[in-house]
Formats: C-alpha cells, sequence, structure tokens
C-alpha cells in the first residue's frame, strides 16, 4: 500500500473526501494527522532508531513463555 499526502484546499476538501468514502476500507484509508497519530509516529521512528542502531534488546519466545511462567507461580498463592 502507498501512503499520499495532500494539502486540499477548503472549496474542494468536501468533494474529495466524497469521493474517497466510496472506496472500501481495504483499498483507501483516510488517515488524520492529529495529535495522538503524530506522537505515535515519533515513538516508532524512535523504536528504528533503536533497531538501526544495534541498541534494541530482542526476546525469544521462551523468554516469553518463562517471564509469564514465573509471574504466574507469583500471584497464584
Amino acid at each position: 500500500m502507498q501512503t499520499l499526502h495532500l494539502l486540499i484546499n477548503e472549496k474542494v476538501y468536501q468533494t474529495v473526501m466524497e469521493m474517497l468514502s466510496k472506496f472500501r476500507k481495504e483499498d483507501v484509508e483516510v488517515i488524520t494527522e492529529n495529535e495522538q497519530y503524530l506522537s505515535l509516529q515519533k515513538y516508532l521512528q524512535n523504536e528504528l532508531n533503536i533497531m538501526n542502531e544495534g541498541k534494541a534488546t530482542y526476546h525469544t519466545i521462551d523468554d516469553l513463555e518463562n517471564s509469564l511462567e514465573s509471574e504466574i507461580r507469583k500471584h497464584e498463592n
């Protein structure tokens, strides 16, 4: 899927939105760049930078299972 950013004049905004709404969400999704979206984008970019710099910590499924089992045992009694 491709991402496209548009600057749309207020005079044609509603027409463009109506046209886009005719597509299925699987084909075209309108993403509003609100504060939550921009915050998530910044967070994900930071996480990608950490991975690209080789500073990320990775865990295996076994690590996760062991951690979960440990937590479950703590709360069983």
